[in-house]
């Protein structure tokens, strides 16, 4: 298996999230045993017990969010109804923690333990789905929200409208109407999901922040410098773009059709804040995202997969297999100043 940069990310987030819940999980055993008056043996065995159960319960939770939920089986995990992907998740927690806790236990016993008796596991398994259900229902509400969202909002980051740089990516998927049409509604909204979903993993994996699902399009956006570094935004879009092509089997077998998509890119200034009452949401404002569905409109006319303003192809060195055509000095509708655009495209090998 290669290891690509989306999955050494991963492995250290992981590595991290290991390292300090064993450290954390070792304090917390201290404590419990100076509290209960244990002797520096019973200290020392707390210790070890609880940094094997917080190794043991952050692994296990590591390797289910990244690898089941984030995998094959958490497609389909996502169709179901809210309440049930919820309670699902919330059980797998429950059995990671709870396999954790009986694993300290039996490597680690203790002296006068009284978590080992039915009073105990039942309290224990209590707090255990307790805990595992909260922190399932924040994942699940900052997922509803977009990744990172919940976060700022909490923070209140944007709280002040603030001006900043950023660039965006609008990719919109070809032929929805004539797929809808002969495939229905109904099946339609199922192959746009799994679309969307297949999409959406490559675009997160470049650290891009999912602005909006609106119709058949998604919005993506990286802050200036985000975005330039190692050329994400570009690689987010050929990167969602093979990902459709590596599933097109499947997209035949279940929907009798293969999703494509035209992008577009264009980056500038955009006043950003918190916007909406019953839905708030961080909402971006200004001429550059009006400007980036222009060029999305342009990318259209032309029949081009991919369309990048010339002031952002400026600021950013192109990856190793990517070639930018220029296609001119383009009048976009409602602006009245010219913009460079170029097309983006594989190079074919051997050319």
């Amino acid at each position: 298996m290669r290891l690509t940069q989306s999955r050494l990310r991963q492995l250290t987030t992981i590595a991290i999230i290991v390292v300090l819940s064993t450290a954390g999980g070792a304090v917390y055993g201290i404590l419990v045993s100076r509290a209960a008056g244990g002797d520096a043996a019973i200290i020392l065995a707390g210790a070890l017990r609880g940094g094997l159960t917080g190794f043991t319960i952050s692994l296990l939770a590591s390797v289910l969010e990244v690898y089941v939920v984030g995998g094959p089986l958490g497609r389909n995990l996502r169709q179901l109804p809210f309440l049930a992907f919820l309670a699902i998740k919330s059980l797998g927690y429950l059995a990671v923690i709870v396999l954790g806790l009986r694993l300290g236990q039996v490597l680690v016993p203790i002296d006068g333990d009284e978590s080992t008796t039915a009073s105990g596991w039942l309290q224990q398994i209590l707090v255990s789905f307790l805990i595992g259900f909260v922190f399932t229902t924040i994942l699940a509400i900052n997922e509803l929200l977009g990744p990172g969202v919940l976060g700022r909002l909490l923070a209140g980051r944007y709280h002040r409208p603030k001006s900043e740089e950023r660039i965006f990516l609008i990719v919109d998927i070809r032929g929805s109407t004539r797929i809808a049409e002969r495939i229905g509604d109904h099946a339609f909204l199922s192959f746009l999901d799994a679309a969307f979903y297949d999409i959406t993993d490559p675009l997160l994996e470049q650290r891009a922040e999912i602005y909006k699902y609106v119709g058949d399009e998604i919005i993506a956006t990286w802050r200036l410098a985000d975005g330039l570094r190692d050329a994400r935004c570009v690689r987010a879009c050929f990167a969602a773009a093979d990902r459709l092509q590596l599933y097109a089997e499947a997209y035949r077998r279940l929907h009798g059709e293969v999703p494509a998509f035209r992008a577009a890119l264009h980056a500038g200034p955009v006043v950003t804040g918190e916007l909406g009452h019953v839905k708030r949401e961080i909402a971006y404002l200004g001429d550059t995202l009006n400007t980036a569905a222009r060029i999305e409109q342009e990318c259209k006319t032309r029949d081009r997969f991919c369309l990048i303003s010339g002031p952002l192809l400026e600021q950013l060195q192109l990856p190793e297999g990517i070639t930018a055509t220029p296609i001119g000095e383009t009048a976009l509708a409602g602006r009245t100043a010219l913009l460079p655009l170029f097309s983006l495209e594989k190079k074919v090998p051997g050319s």
